[in-house]
């Protein structure tokens, strides 16, 4: 295991939340009627709580792919991955009071794809497995609650990710 430096990390943590709140702020967010097993590859704001039992229940493909929550839950039948974050530099929010959920999977969230994702406001609980998942490298995930999982909260398998104010 390696360290990064602290310019390093205030380096990249500048960058992606620069990045993240310029690609929200570009790009018009459309209220879709996101169903189970979607794969979302532009800006979505979820507009209803989901229960789903398909594997996984959503993905999300950047670079375009942009997925906020918008406070609401997606629930799990607790043997699916709940998204797939797939593909390059993809966004997750939780909302606008960082209140998104994503509850009852086997996974949570697994990163995965080329990495330099983005996540932020999100809660993850009741999962089998994990919270979240890290497989891809060069991710950042802020300002989450991370807890009640079964196993693990978060599972780093990529290099250099970046967590912070975390709870």
């Amino acid at each position: 295991m390696s360290f990064i430096s602290r310019s390093v990390i205030s380096k990249a943590l500048i960058t992606s939340l620069a990045a993240s709140l310029l690609s929200a702020s570009l790009c018009s967010l459309a209220n879709g009627a996101v169903e189970c097993g979607d794969t979302i590859t532009s800006p979505v704001i979820l507009d209803q709580d989901l229960l789903c039992n398909v594997t996984p229940a959503l993905t999300v493909t950047g670079p375009t792919g942009y997925l906020d929550l918008n406070g609401y839950t997606l629930s799990c039948d607790g043997t699916t991955v709940g998204i797939l974050v797939d593909g390059f530099a993809a966004i997750i929010s939780g909302g606008v009071l960082q209140d998104g959920f994503v509850s009852n999977c086997n996974t949570g969230i697994s990163v995965e794809g080329s990495g330099i994702h983005n996540l932020f406001g999100l809660n993850t609980s009741g999962n089998t497995s994990s919270g979240i998942e890290f497989v891809s490298s060069n991710n950042t995930l802020a300002i989450s609650n991370i807890s009640d999982n079964a196993g693990t909260g978060i599972i780093i398998a990529g290099e250099q990710i970046i967590c912070f104010l975390m709870t």
